[in-house]
């Protein structure tokens, strides 16, 4: 009955304040910082399919969604299935232990998209963007270890190479976040490609 789903939902699932809403001053950490106070979370992290946020041009963070997984310090596996909506509320809701493909591939590791957006410029791109466009919302999309045929749009960091696309070959391959305009096709999206380490997949 409704009472046995209502707390089912309660023992399955968390509500987390996100205060550190702004990805230009709490970058994508702020949004785990959040997640520890009432998760304990894997220290190691693999996404089950990908991770995308959405802000706007202020960098005020609009929209998350994610599957990813780990096994805690007890060897046991655990999901999570993270969304969040500001027009709906302020708190992110998290579903545990939700079924997934757990392969821990390497291809898969969430620790990459981290680095990534440590290190670099995301207001410099929006403000470009927004200037030249008009537009005002915007998205990240992470899904691991990648390979284009094309380099155009792809900036290497962490590279001797970094941020020069003139260098970058056609035939690239690494872990990349994009960062895009939703529903306009013809911006060319960002794709930062991380070269610290590369995935067992080559």
């Amino acid at each position: 009955g409704k009472l046995s789903w209502k707390i089912e939902e309660k023992k399955n699932s968390r509500q987390i304040e996100l205060v550190h809403d702004n990805i230009y001053k709490d970058g994508i950490n702020g949004i785990f910082t959040d997640l520890k106070k009432k998760l304990n979370l894997p220290s190691e992290l693999y996404i089950a399919n990908m991770f995308s946020l959405e802000f706007d041009k202020e960098g005020t963070i609009t929209d998350i969604y994610s599957f990813f997984y780990g096994k805690d310090t007890d060897g046991e596996e655990q999901t999570y299935l993270l969304d969040y909506n500001s027009n709906k509320s302020d708190k992110m809701t998290v579903w545990l232990n939700r079924d997934a493909k757990c392969s821990y591939d390497h291809s898969m590791k969430m620790e990459p998209m981290f680095q990534i957006l440590r290190s670099v410029n995301l207001q410099k791109q929006i403000n470009q963007w927004t200037n030249q466009y008009q537009v005002s919302q915007f998205e990240i999309l992470y899904y691991g270890y990648r390979s284009f045929q094309t380099a155009n749009g792809i900036v290497i960091v962490n590279d001797e190479n970094s941020g020069n696309e003139d260098k970058i070959p056609d035939g690239v391959a690494g872990y990349e976040v994009s960062l895009h305009v939703p529903g306009k096709d013809h911006i060319t999206p960002v794709r930062y490609m991380n070269k610290w380490e590369k995935a067992a997949v080559e």
